[in-house]
This record gives structure tokens, sequence and C-alpha cells, in this order.
């Protein structure tokens, strides 16, 4: 289960990317597989769209009759207090410590000081940006559609008010990196 065609994806364009010959091959001068990196392209931008179908799809509901997705449903309804852990973590806990890892990149002096600004900013924005929408999709695909309904409504509301913390972290986070200099 760890070697999920995104995992083997990633893993073949790091090989791809990192080892000469084979770089050459797909980005050289004879360049011989460049139109398999063009369809491999082309089918990857495919992930997106489907991404969206599967959560819109399950934002839609229960099939009629189905009282398994209602039990599930239910059980993993988003509560209030739950949501309220969720948004304390991710916008007020998790920047708080991906800002103390920033600051130890910051220390680190082998890495040159453009370089640094774009990593603290990954880093850093890292740690609040809003989950994927991957769990929806891995609980479409392992057939419990009762709680990838319920993910895509949790999905949904913290979308929606993200938008405040997002801005005023990701302002924080341009200021904090130095990478606004760099532009």
């Amino acid at each position: 289960k760890l070697l999920s065609p995104p995992v083997v994806g990633s893993l073949a364009g790091l090989a791809a990317g990192s080892i000469a010959p084979l770089r050459d091959l797909f980005f050289g001068k004879m360049a011989l597989l460049q139109p398999v990196y063009g369809a491999l392209k082309t089918f990857g931008t495919a992930y997106l769209p489907s991404a969206l179908l599967v959560l819109a799809g399950s934002l839609v509901g229960k099939r009629p009759g189905n009282t398994t997705d209602d039990k599930e449903l239910s059980a993993s309804s988003p509560t209030a207090r739950g949501m309220g852990a969720i948004v304390t973590y991710r916008f007020l806990i998790s920047p708080l410590v991906t800002l103390g890892f920033a600051n130890i990149l910051q220390g680190l002096a082998w890495i040159d000081v453009r370089t640094k600004a774009i990593l603290i900013f990954l880093c850093l924005m890292e740690g609040f940006m809003p989950p994927a929408q991957n769990s929806v999709i891995l609980l479409q695909l392992a057939g419990r559609t009762g709680p990838a309904a319920a993910m895509a409504k949790l999905l949904t509301v913290l979308y929606s008010g993200a938008v405040i913390p997002v801005t005023i972290l990701l302002s924080a986070c341009l200021q904090h990196s130095g990478i606004m200099g760099y532009l």
C-alpha cells in the first residue's frame, strides 16, 4: 500500500531528474523520451479535476436506502468541538511549531541566503495550509462513502473558514522568511 501510483510516479520523476543519463533521455539534446514525458504530463493534469469531481460527488450525499452509510456518516460527522480542535491546531499550534523549525533552519550556515529564504517560506506555509482533498479520494476508493461525505463537508467548512487566517499567516510568512527581498 506504500507504493501507490502517486508515490511511484514521484519516485520515478525524482530518479529521472536526478540521474544524469535518464535526465538527458527526457530533457537533453537527444531527448528520445520527450514524447513519453509529454504524455505523462498530460495524464498528470487530469488528477486535479478528477479529485474535484470525487470531492463534489462526496458532497452530494449518500445513496438512497443505504443504512450502513447512515451509521458511518453519523459516526464520522464533524462536530463543533472537533472543528474547533482542527482550526486551533491548523492555524495556531502547527504554525508555532513550524516557526520553531524555521528558526532552527535560519541558523544553518551551509545553505545560501536565497535558498534558505525559500525553504523557510515553504516550511512556514506548509504549517498552516488546509489539508488536501486526498483523504476524501482515499475514503471513496476504500468504498467508505459515509466517511468520505463527512470528510468532504469538513474540508468545505475548513476551506471556507481558512480564507482570513491563511491570508494573515501568509503575509507573516512572507515577512519572516525574507523572500520578498529576492522577488
